[in-house]
């Protein structure tokens, strides 16, 4: 089983690499939402956005990444993990109905 992990949180990258110094505080980081291969940890699609709250642009970046992975031709049973701006009820049906748990 393929499982697919989806995040935004503020630091997606592994602890061992440097993160980027914010020279002014009123510069704002962005903070990307990112999905990646569970077993591999390859990232599969990423969505750069600016200051907006958590679940905005979640269904959009589910769409994508739904077409994305339908292109490449996976298979094999499909999961979708993610955090707490994932969860709505749109975006469950439309991973239901693409055959993904």
């Amino acid at each position: 089983m393929s499982a697919i992990r989806a995040s935004n949180r503020d630091n997606p990258l592994p602890s061992s690499l440097p993160l980027p110094r914010v020279i002014s505080r009123n510069v704002s980081a962005l903070k990307p939402m990112l999905a990646t291969r569970a077993d591999t940890g390859e990232v599969l699609h990423v969505r750069r956005r600016g200051s907006a709250a958590s679940p905005r642009g979640a269904l959009r970046f589910v769409d994508e990444l739904l077409a994305r992975i339908d292109r490449a031709g996976a298979s094999g049973e499909k999961l979708f993990r993610g955090d707490s701006a994932f969860w709505n009820v749109k975006l469950m049906a439309r991973l239901e109905r693409a055959g993904w748990r």
